[in-house]
């Protein structure tokens, strides 16, 4: 029975990540906390990706605990279109890979919070590449995957693994 109620908390899950996926990446004391609405991102249609940046302080702030939001940061995100999906024909060529797109993110209103729109034109594994420099100049880097036109995406359990380990964030089964 509690195999049966962990595969039913699994499926409920995938279909709550539909709406809203959530990713974190910590890289060079930087957490980004990514949210890709929605979840399921599809080609050809507007998909919203906000990226919570925060500071891995050294000693723990009393406002902010373990991690400060990062302001008036510089950070441009590139996509490129690293794979598609196969033909349906067997016999059909695949079609080209798509160019890639770069885009600035710009800051949401709340401390630390930056996001942008995007349109992927083409089903398929998009890699995502932050770059960028905070207000002191230190460098921002990290990346992550968008999965155009696939659901679940094959990253999925995994994400939601890499989630908990930094900090929360998955969806856990309630037994």
């Amino acid at each position: 029975k509690r195999a049966e109620k962990r595969a039913e908390a699994g499926k409920a899950n995938v279909e709550a990540a539909r709406a809203e996926r959530t990713l974190k990446r910590e890289k060079n004391a930087v957490l980004y906390t990514i949210k890709v609405r929605p979840g399921a991102v599809e080609p050809g249609k507007l998909t919203e990706v906000v990226m919570d940046v925060r500071d891995h302080l050294e000693e723990e702030d009393p406002t902010y605990g373990e991690y400060a939001p990062l302001e008036d940061a510089y950070i441009v995100v590139t996509l490129t279109h690293a794979s598609a999906p196969p033909p349906k024909d067997p016999k059909a060529k695949p079609a080209p890979l798509a160019a890639p797109v770069a885009y600035q993110l710009h800051p949401l209103g709340d401390a630390g919070v930056y996001g942008f729109h995007a349109t992927l034109p083409q089903a398929g594994k998009w890699d995502v590449k932050i770059s960028g420099a905070r207000k002191d100049g230190k460098a921002l880097a990290g990346e992550f995957s968008l999965h155009a036109g696939v659901w679940p995406p094959p990253d999925f359990d995994q994400e939601e693994k890499n989630n908990i380990a930094l900090g929360g964030g998955g969806r856990r089964a309630v037994e």
